[in-house]
């Protein structure tokens, strides 16, 4: 259905860097590379019905959201904002940092999180060691569960879902266990409970030896190794949230967390549809 067709075109367009503004498409750094290449544009019926969620996000204040602060029991401040109404769900982050402001002004990104929010109050934080985060206190599986305690229990979530990818999975079992009585849903993307059983791309391994050498050169790999040369612009505003967002202290702890964790026992603590 048109509305089916308008997820799918929506969605293609956000991830190659297109916006959809006025009665048509406007292209943006690579969107604009893609649609010379032959790229489908949206025809009249499906480009309507994506405009006017946008209409409904540009005049919904809930849609704007201000960044907000909780303590973790381990006294660590975390930063967080909610988006939307429904349902809560709570967003880990897209990727091995968060920068819950920065992450706001990629086009990608935010569309993204509109879009899940028209459903949904979405709640995004940065774990500690991350974006407006407190940059103290330990790193471990244990400690950035208390991250996810910290804002469920600011918020007063009687129930939640948990959408989470990538490496934060295994943060988000050991969160998720502690509390299956208020979980609705654990909806993960290509993530994995023990780290041996995870393929890891060996560009992006290849990255980690410039971490300590040259942390901007660092982000810059990350990024294009992650989105790909076709896709430069987008690359580059990725790289420069990363490089904000944390330091390479904190990036190398996340990461020594990360491949050394095995939460295989703690999946049968939770019954909630996974």
């Amino acid at each position: 259905g048109v509305v089916e067709r308008a997820d799918r075109f929506e969605v293609w367009y956000f991830r190659h860097g297109c916006r959809v503004q006025g009665p048509g498409v406007s292209d943006q750094g690579s969107g604009a590379r893609n649609r010379s290449r032959g790229a489908s544009v949206p025809p009249p019926s499906v480009r309507t019905t994506i405009l006017a969620r946008h209409a409904t996000i540009q005049h919904n204040p809930v849609m704007n959201p201000q960044i907000r602060y909780c303590t973790a029991s381990d006294g660590v401040r975390i930063a967080y904002w909610t988006m939307g109404s429904g349902p809560a769900l709570i967003h880990a982050p897209p990727t091995v940092f968060g920068h819950i402001a920065a992450e706001l002004g990629l086009d990608g990104a935010r569309a993204w999180y509109e879009r899940l929010a028209l459903t949904h109050t979405l709640i995004r934080f940065d774990p500690r060691g991350c974006g407006a985060s407190g940059r103290d206190g330990d790193i471990s599986l244990e400690t950035f569960a208390l991250d996810f305690e910290a804002v469920c229990d600011a918020l007063e979530l009687p129930a939640f879902a948990i959408f989470v990818g990538l490496m934060w999975v295994p943060a988000a079992i050991t969160f998720a266990a502690r509390v299956p009585q208020r979980l609705t849903h654990l909806v993960v993307w290509d993530g994995y409970a023990r780290s041996s059983d995870r393929q890891h791309n060996s560009r992006l391994v290849a990255t980690r030896t410039l971490i300590d050498q040259d942390w901007v050169g660092y982000t810059n790999a990350w990024a294009q190794t992650t989105f790909g040369w076709e896709h430069s612009s987008t690359a580059k505003a990725w790289a420069r949230a990363f490089s904000e967002a944390t330091t390479p202290e904190h990036q190398r702890g996340r990461m020594k967390v990360f491949q050394n964790c095995d939460v295989t026992e703690l999946l049968p603590q939770i019954t909630a549809p996974v």
